[in-house]
């Protein structure tokens, strides 16, 4: 995923701050061995739920057929009087530690990559039916649509970028950050990057900021969860 970076930042009225997240994201919990799915709930759309479960079980699979394979390699090849020592090599093979490091360094940031992109593909379900359900009602009771975008507006313009820049593409003209894309990401990486540094250059995206953005996707697509609710009050309203 190719990508301008940014940071996200709201009004407090509408829950989010500035302040950049410490430590892990919101859902690497459910990527801990202890259990398929425990924070599963983060995500809010059923189809985006299902391929997370489905996912993770498969590297589950992965991981317990690797075991078995490496194990089943040793077994074959003991000599007796020697299972004391066999295990902590592979054919004699042994993996120098810096490579190891960068090893866990690429497959942390792959990992990161995939959260992101699910959120992505969650946050773009709910902002869709938001769009839907408003365009809907605009013809019936603008009136009572209007006030509440205006509400949400702060919520609507961050779902947009981070949307956007899932779809970023290098080579499309119409899928490449305008300024409000890169004020908004400047915002967002607020401590990271000044935001005269963003408006007088093209960002790509590092996997270091990917986890700053999940952290923030979590509270935003709950808002505009709130936002999909109040707009499916108005309409059973005007039944």
């Amino acid at each position: 995923m190719s990508a301008p970076s940014f940071a996200f930042s709201a009004p407090a009225e509408d829950g989010f701050s500035t302040t950049r997240a410490k430590g892990s994201g919101v859902v690497d919990a459910m990527w801990e061995e202890e259990s398929i799915e425990p924070s599963v709930d983060e995500f809010l759309v059923a189809s985006v739920k299902q391929k997370v479960v489905q996912r993770r079980e498969k590297e589950l699979e992965r991981s317990v057929s690797a075991e078995a394979g490496l194990e089943s390699w040793d077994d074959d090849f003991l000599v007796e009087g020697e299972e004391s020592n066999s295990r902590h090599t592979m054919s004699g093979l042994q993996v120098p530690l810096f490579l190891k490091s960068v090893q866990e360094a690429v497959r942390s940031e792959g990992e990161s990559l995939r959260k992101f992109a699910l959120h992505i593909e969650d946050l773009k379900l709910i902002y869709m039916d938001a769009m839907d359900i408003s365009f809907g009602l605009e013809f019936e009771a603008p009136e009572r649509v209007e006030p509440l975008a205006a509400t949400y507006q702060t919520t609507l313009d961050v779902a947009q970028v981070l949307i956007h820049l899932g779809d970023f593409n290098d080579h499309d003209e119409k899928l490449k950050a305008n300024d409000m894309h890169l004020r908004i990401l400047g915002e967002l990486l607020g401590e990271e990057l000044k935001s005269i540094d963003i408006a007088r250059m093209k960002m790509q995206f590092g996997c270091e900021y990917v986890q700053i953005l999940v952290e923030k996707i979590g509270p935003l697509k709950k808002k505009l969860i709130e936002y999909v609710g109040e707009l499916r009050k108005v309409s059973r309203e005007l039944l």
